[in-house]
């Protein structure tokens, strides 16, 4: 009977150990595991972070300085002295400023000052001014300059959030300076004809420019421009009308293709 006893109380012991044990070893194991980390596991991103796109920039007013090169166009640029339209100009530079005022996100008002210099092709002209005479040459004092005043309207179109594309149109006026000359003598004892000497001649008329820019932020202050643009203007004052006599009246047109890299301070 004992030894009866004795068994039954080592298998409650040995029972009671079991069951102590796998619950040891359920509290080591925590229900809910952590997941592992695998490196390169695509799928683990943490979906939280996300980055907000940037927001374009919209200024209230902005001031851009531009320099650039200028390429004459049409009769302006003909060198052909039996053309009377001929403007004999050859390339040149300018230097010039825009101020933007947002009207809208889309449209500014834009005012625009150009100064625009144009070399005088005096070897193509002096067919015209030196016709009847001998042993003279031409020398040119200055050649073609005009500064130009103009108003009007400029698009602000986003393409992206760092670059924009600007169409404008804009009216004004110009105030024209046409190339002085003079003749002079090579020298030579048999001389035929008169010295000669013509001042510039300077008018105010009516002018225009269309263009589209490209515009890229370069931070929250500055940015910078890529700017060709078309000017254009008519003169009452033609150098050609006192060598084409029989001709009638004819107006000097001035058409430049202008090619400027800007760089603006934005006001916000």
């Amino acid at each position: 009977m004992k030894r009866l006893l004795s068994y039954s109380l080592l298998l409650l012991c040995l029972n009671a150990f079991s069951q102590s044990d796998s619950t040891s070893t359920s509290n080591t194991l925590s229900p809910v595991a952590k997941p592992v980390i695998i490196p390169g596991d695509s799928m683990l991103v943490n979906i939280n972070d996300t980055t907000k796109p940037k927001k374009a920039f919209y200024e209230f007013m902005s001031v851009e300085f531009n320099p650039g090169f200028i390429l004459p166009a049409g009769n302006f640029a003909s060198g052909d002295h039996n053309n009377i339209l001929a403007g004999y100009a050859k390339e040149g530079f300018s230097i010039g400023a825009n101020v933007y005022i947002k009207v809208v996100d889309l449209v500014n008002v834009m005012i625009s000052y150009s100064r625009q210099m144009n070399t005088f092709d005096n070897k193509s002209f002096e067919a015209n001014a030196l016709k009847g005479t001998k042993n003279y040459t031409l020398q040119t004092n200055s050649g073609w300059v005009h500064n130009f005043i103009l108003v009007g309207g400029s698009g602000n179109i986003a393409l992206d959030e760092e670059n924009f594309l600007t169409p404008r149109v804009l009216f004004g006026l110009v105030l024209s300076k046409s190339p002085s000359y003079e003749t002079a003598a090579t020298g030579s004892t048999s001389i035929i004809g008169t010295p000669i000497s013509v001042d510039s001649k300077r008018e105010v008329k009516f002018a225009f420019k269309i263009g589209v820019g490209l515009k890229k932020n370069i931070n929250d202050m500055f940015y910078m421009t890529i700017n060709p643009d078309f000017y254009y203007t008519s003169l009452k004052n033609n150098i050609n009308q006192t060598y084409f006599p029989s001709s009638p009246k004819s107006y000097q047109t001035v058409s430049n293709i202008s090619l400027s890299v800007g760089f603006g301070y934005r006001i916000r």
